[in-house]
């Protein structure tokens, strides 16, 4: 969660570095503020809503499951198996988890079953972007009880459950208009931010 300051730290003292910079850095670790932008900006995004408390009123129109995330974490922090809910129970014993136990808001989000892609972009100004070739990750090898996302568990330690995901650089068989779309919708999302 430091990295902005060190992206500051490197700014002032003129070291070069890669990456985003400062502020892009401190709005993208707010996940409501991001969320909003992109929603303005008309960038599909699931449908979501979010809490600061318990208290906090959340759309009823939200199709289970569900997906909770700390809405101000990077890094997967705060996000396990159990992050994905299925009904009100589960949500409410998450939500507490979050809120209470973690310290944060809450991000509330319509899981979406499927692939997930990476698209990653070079370059520093909006004349000189180019994306590079995208990975793909593939959930299907995952065990049963296992939902399709890339908790902390999956980046931090050894969960021989995660090691069944299947990662392609570059995805294979794919169709170009699928990869024209993600590249389009990726380098809008990045000069939003």
């Amino acid at each position: 969660l430091l990295e902005p300051h060190v992206a500051s730290i490197f700014d002032a003292l003129q070291i070069p570095y890669t990456g985003s910079n400062p502020f892009t850095l401190g709005l993208c670790i707010d996940k409501i503020r991001v969320k909003k932008l992109l929603s303005y900006h008309g960038i599909p995004t699931p449908e979501w809503d979010y809490i600061y408390s318990l208290e906090d009123d959340i759309r009823e129109d939200l199709k289970y499951p569900l997906i909770i995330k700390p809405a101000n974490t990077d890094n997967s922090i705060g996000i396990t198996n159990d992050s994905v809910v299925r009904n009100k129970e589960e949500l409410y014993r998450q939500l507490k988890k979050v809120v209470e136990e973690i310290g944060r808001p809450a991000l509330i989000e319509e899981y979406i079953e499927g692939d997930e892609y990476d698209v990653p972009i070079i370059g520093a100004e909006e004349e000189d972007l180019r994306i590079l070739p995208l990975s793909r990750s593939i959930f299907d090898n995952m065990p049963e009880g296992k939902w399709h996302i890339y908790p902390f568990e999956a980046k931090y330690t050894d969960d021989p459950a995660y090691k069944t995901i299947v990662v392609q650089r570059p995805p294979k068989n794919i169709p170009k208009k699928l990869e024209a779309l993600l590249s389009e919708i990726a380098l809008d999302t990045y000069n939003i931010l």
